[in-house]
C-alpha cells in the first residue's frame, strides 16, 4: 500500500496517494505502535504528500512528530533523523521562513558531516539548502550568490554552485556561518575528481561551475 501511494504521488495523483498513505499509516499505528520505524516512515511520507497537496501547516506538524520520535528512538545524529531535519528545512524555505530553514539545515549539515562525511551527496544537498537560507537573508554579498542556489542534486554541480558563493565579507548577522558554507563548498568542489577547475577573475571555475538559477520541480519522493 505504501509503494502504491508513492507511485500515485510520482504520477501527480496526490489525493489518491494521500488516501492510500493514510490507510497504511492507520494500520501501522494500530498493529506496530506509534513509534515503530515503519509507522514513522509512513508519517514522513504522509508529510511529503501533504506538502505536495499544498498544506504546509499539516506537513510541519507531521515532520515535527517524526523528528521528536526519531530523536528519542534513534538519536539526534541517525541518518533518518537528519533526513527529517532536511525535509523541514526545505519546507520552511518554500514558505519563506528563512531563519527556521537555516537552523534546521545547519543542524542537519553538522550531523551529516559527522555521520556521512563532507563529500557525501546528502551532505552536499543540505549544504546547498543552508546556502539558500543564508542567501535569502542577505548573508552573502555579490550578485554571484544567486548561483549557489542551483538545483540540489548531490552531484558535482551542487558542489560547484556552492563553490561559486562570493568571496569577501558575508553580510548580515551570523556571517561566520555563511562564510563557512562558502569555504566548505569550495573545498568539496576541489576534491571532486575532474572538477579542480582553474582560477578566474571570480575565483575557481571549471566543469562544475554554476549554470542557470534554480529549476522548479516536484519534491523527490
Amino acid at each position: 500500500m505504501n509503494n502504491l501511494a508513492k507511485v500515485h504521488a510520482m504520477q501527480g495523483k496526490y489525493a489518491q496517494a494521500e488516501a492510500l498513505q493514510g490507510q497504511a499509516l492507520e494500520i501501522s499505528r494500530r498493529v506496530l505502535g506509534p513509534e515503530h520505524p515503519d509507522t514513522l516512515n509512513g508519517m514522513y511520507w504522509m508529510a511529503t504528500v501533504t506538502t505536495l497537496q499544498g498544506r504546509p501547516g499539516e506537513a510541519e506538524a507531521l515532520y515535527r512528530q517524526v523528528l521528536e520520535a526519531r530523536r528519542r528512538t534513534l538519536g539526534p545524529e541517525h541518518p533518518d533523523t537528519l533526513t527529517v531535519l532536511a525535509g523541514l528545512a526545505s519546507l520552511y524555505q518554500a514558505q519563506g521562513r528563512y531563519p527556521e530553514a537555516e537552523t534546521c539545515a545547519a543542524e542537519a549539515l553538522a550531523g551529516r558531516r559527522q555521520v556521512l562525511g563532507p563529500d557525501h551527496a546528502e551532505t552536499l544537498d543540505v549544504m546547498a539548502s543552508l546556502a539558500l537560507a543564508c542567501q535569502a537573508q542577505g548573508k552573502f554579498r555579490g550578485e554571484r550568490a544567486g548561483r549557489a542556489s542551483g538545483r540540489r542534486t548531490g552531484s558535482p554541480e551542487t558542489a560547484g554552485r556552492l563553490a561559486a558563493l562570493p568571496r569577501g565579507e558575508p553580510a548580515g548577522r551570523q556571517s561566520g556561518r555563511a562564510e563557512e558554507v562558502r569555504r566548505s563548498g569550495t573545498a568539496a568542489h576541489r576534491r571532486l575528481p575532474g572538477h579542480g577547475g582553474q582560477e578566474t577573475a571570480h575565483g575557481r571555475a571549471g566543469p562544475g561551475s554554476p549554470g542557470p538559477g534554480p529549476r522548479q520541480g516536484r519534491p523527490t519522493l
